[in-house]
């Protein structure tokens, strides 16, 4: 799905002043309005970057479809380049067509945009492919690539970056005043960052600073590492330091670097050395690190004996000062969080010293440790009011993430793998953050390198419902055929949970594929049971929403209600806002399918607020779909047609092929035929199709219209299977909490532990219907509940 705001593009804002280069700017403007592929080639520290973000700041044609970076530098696998571009222009497709296919069609539909890709060279193969696909079939889309190699694609158009102009050696002879030289860039950026670190470079230092930027081959990067150390050294210090015989890197190539190339090598080193040991050994670790990380990981994984926890924020900072790490604050007060990030030539750099060190294998174990716990931890608090800041810092450190699913692969590292790809799964982050393909892509390969690990069963489930949710009906029948394999002989310490497991991954199937609904309500049922007694309390809040949600579909309105308002009170007193929504909506479904479709309203509505404002890629199109069903059955046809339309545009944008999934195609039908026959074919086409032509923004606010019809005079019949009661008190409490008050009436010694085995729920849950039963009916204890109980049960009045 696209992003849901006015947003045409994400470039960065400048942290320091661009400086220079109007020549190359000059020369690639033009090129850039006319090329459909320009790269900018060079190597590393040579302004790349830097220069392709201003250009796209100043890009001069207009471009309705935005200007969108894709830093490359923080992917490694192949296969997730066309995910990556996906995550950047805010695609959320979770079916199961090619991910490139998805990115085509999705750029073509933006019309005029241009796309830069930074950091090209370990991916050439798979950019390539991805240029070529865009050139081909988006006819509007632009890229701008930065490399240290061409691509190789027809009509690809090649500019080479150079270093910044230097003075010349006659110049600095005649040279007496820094205005003199200062014309040229190389000059005039070294002047700009010392001003900014603070030191006072006078006329005095013009000869100086030109033999400087000379030393260092005009190159950025090692212009700026020589400007911040002039806080703490004149300017003849440092190009006496520079001028030292320092060892010279070339790489892990074996090809000799261009002088330019070897100057940056110099300046790194040189910076190196410069470096306390402290500061040497962090740099090296923090190269583990893609896309930033904050203190508390830095902490964790880089502390040991030689540095410890402790020292980490006083090292960090020394490397700030001599800008080899860059620092950024987002937010304000409470919300405040600092990030620390490393330009990608000092953290290569780095990571040669990593391997120098003998250090790397260890680095990257325990960076993928820190993300398996930080995984695990996401698990146990998703489910609560920390929901929302826990998705805010997942959606942060996917690129780390995704660094740890890799190493885990490379290092054959299988189990934390699988642990961090099923943690993301079970806290439903691959629904929210990533993708569905994704989460199958990561399951796929680690479950192939080590197929007897003792996760299989709980792999394969968790398989199995993403292929169920995708519509894959026939991947999901494998899968739960493998679970059923496995669960045959399973572990007897986990006998229990492998029956569970495959309980859950066949209502999954049943659910979403099956259309068999008292099916998938009793596969539900007996996952939640199961489930509720490991303790696991997040999954079997979504075994018992999808129980909800299978009986609302199918014929037992009594389970429906009483499973969905337990997820909607449980999860409120949990305090988790994005679960309370989906409970709402199951909630909802059973009020549509068998109660007030205008009570089914509200729910509908309060879930889609929650989903809006958590920015959910799966749930609007859901709820859209479900307030459309409901308009039909109050009678609003037209705003039905529209809205299921709307709905339409929005499965489709998340790749969701209704036809495929028998829940939405059986939910849908009669509200499509009742809306159909009333308006009649034209009217009804017409509707529905100004309904696929609104975008995300303009359906959620006529979902949200508050224009729907009076209730009617007299109320629907009340569910079968519910305690029916004649008295305003009864009146007032749902169906679950007259169902609690009875049965503590019938038997007033039951504790709440008693309940919430009786009822298949939490003890916190019945905690929470015993003080709403209290409110609503005016009493403040338990005994009272049992009395009023006895006087109102059906066979006593």
């Amino acid at each position: 799905m696209t992003k849901r705001s006015t947003q045409r593009g994400n470039l960065p804002a400048d942290a320091t002043a661009f400086v220079g280069r109007r020549h190359l700017l000059d020369t690639v403007g033009p090129i850039l309005s006319r090329a459909r592929l320009v790269m900018l080639l060079g190597g590393g520290g040579v302004g790349k970057t830097r220069a392709a973000i201003h250009l796209g700041r100043t890009y001069p044609r207009a471009t309705p479809g935005g200007v969108w970076l894709v830093d490359l530098s923080t992917v490694d696998q192949p296969e997730l380049v066309p995910r990556a571009v996906a995550d950047v222009l805010g695609i959320h497709d979770q079916s199961q067509r090619p991910a490139l296919d998805t990115v085509v069609a999705h750029v073509r539909e933006r019309g005029h945009l241009l796309l830069i890709l930074d950091n090209c060279e370990h991916l050439t193969t798979a950019v390539a492919e991805l240029a070529d696909a865009l050139l081909r079939r988006c006819p509007s889309a632009h890229i701008l690539a930065t490399s240290r190699t061409p691509l190789g694609v027809s009509g690809e158009y090649t500019v080479r970056v150079r270093p910044m102009s230097l003075p010349t050696c006659a110049e600095l002879t005649t040279c007496t005043t820094l205005d003199a030289i200062a014309h040229h860039d190389s000059v005039h950026l070294f002047l700009d960052r010392a001003a900014e670190a603070g030191s006072v470079v006078s006329d005095q230092d013009a000869v100086t600073v030109g033999k400087l930027v000379r030393a260092v081959e005009g190159v950025p990067l090692a212009i700026e590492l020589a400007a911040a150390r002039t806080a703490t050294m004149t300017v003849t210090d440092v190009l006496n330091r520079l001028d030292d015989p320092l060892r010279v890197l070339t790489g892990t190539s074996g090809i000799a670097h261009p002088r330019h190339h070897r100057a940056l090598d110099t300046t790194l080193s040189w910076s190196y050395q410069l470096c306390t040991p402290a500061e040497q050994r962090l740099w090296a670790r923090l190269s583990v690190f893609t896309g930033g990380f904050d203190l508390t990981a830095a902490e964790t994984v880089c502390s040991d004996d030689l540095i410890s926890a402790a020292e980490i924020q006083t090292v960090i900072d020394g490397l700030v000062r001599q800008s080899l790490v860059t620092v950024h604050q987002t937010g304000t007060g409470a919300t405040s969080h600092v990030r620390y990030r490393i330009l990608e030539t000092v953290r290569a750099y780095g990571r040669a010293r990593l391997a120098e060190h003998r250090e790397d294998a260890e680095a990257r174990r325990r960076h993928r440790t820190y993300y398996r716990a930080l995984t695990t931890k996401l698990l146990r608090h998703w489910y609560g009011p920390d929901e929302l800041d826990w998705i805010t810092r997942v959606r942060r450190e996917m690129p780390n993430i995704r660094a740890a699913l890799s190493s885990s692969v490379a290092d054959r590292d299988t189990d934390t793998g699988l642990i961090i790809t099923v943690n993301l799964s079970r806290s439903r982050v691959w629904f929210l953050v990533g993708t569905l393909p994704e989460a199958r892509y990561w399951l796929r390969t680690l479950i192939a390198q080590h197929a007897d690990t003792g996760l299989r069963l709980l792999v394969m489930a968790n398989g199995a419902w993403i292929a169920a949710c995708q519509g894959d009906k026939c991947s999901a029948l494998s899968i739960i055929a493998d679970c059923l394999r496995a669960a045959r002989a399973p572990d007897p310490a986990i006998e229990d949970l492998s029956a569970t497991m495959v309980a859950f991954a066949r209502g999954a199937y049943q659910l979403f594929c099956g259309n068999n609904f008292t099916g998938a309500a009793n596969s539900f049922s007996r996952a939640r049971d199961g489930l509720l007694r490991y303790g696991l309390f997040g999954d079997a809040h979504m075994a018992r929403l999808l129980l909800a949600i299978a009986a609302a579909a199918g014929t037992d309105p009594g389970t429906a209600f009483s499973a969905a308002e337990d997820c909607v009170t449980d999860a409120e007193t949990a305090g988790a806002r994005w679960a309370a929504s989906w409970a709402q909506w199951a909630h909802g479904l059973a009020h549509l399918r068998h109660g007030d479709p205008h009570r089914a309203l509200i729910l509908f509505r309060a879930g889609l607020r929650t989903q809006h404002a958590t920015a959910d890629n799966w749930g609007p199109a859901w709820s859209l779909a479900a307030l459309g069903w409901t308009a039909a059955a109050l009678g609003d046809h037209e705003h039905a047609a529209l809205l299921m339309g709307a709905a339409n545009r929005q499965f489709q944008r998340i790749g969701i092929d209704t036809n495929r999934l028998t829940l939405l195609a059986t939910l849908g039908e009669t509200a499509e035929a009742t809306a159909g026959t009333t308006l009649g074919n034209p009217t009804y086409s017409a509707a529905h199709k100004r309904g696929t032509r609104l975008d995300y923004k303009a359906a959620v606010t006529a979902a949200l219209a508050e224009d729907t019809p009076p209730p009617p005079a007299t109320t629907k019949e009340r569910p079968r299977g519910a305690v029916s009661g004649n008295s305003a008190e009864t009146a007032q409490l749902t169906e679950r909490q007259q169902e609690v008050a009875f049965m503590l009436g019938a038997n007033p010694g039951l504790t709440n532990k008693d309940l919430a085995a009786e009822l298949f729920v939490t003890v916190r849950t019945v905690e929470a219907h015993m003080n709403h039963i209290m409110r609503k009916l005016g009493v403040t204890s338990r005994t009272q509940i049992a009395v009023w109980a006895i006087t109102h049960t059906p066979q006593t009045r």
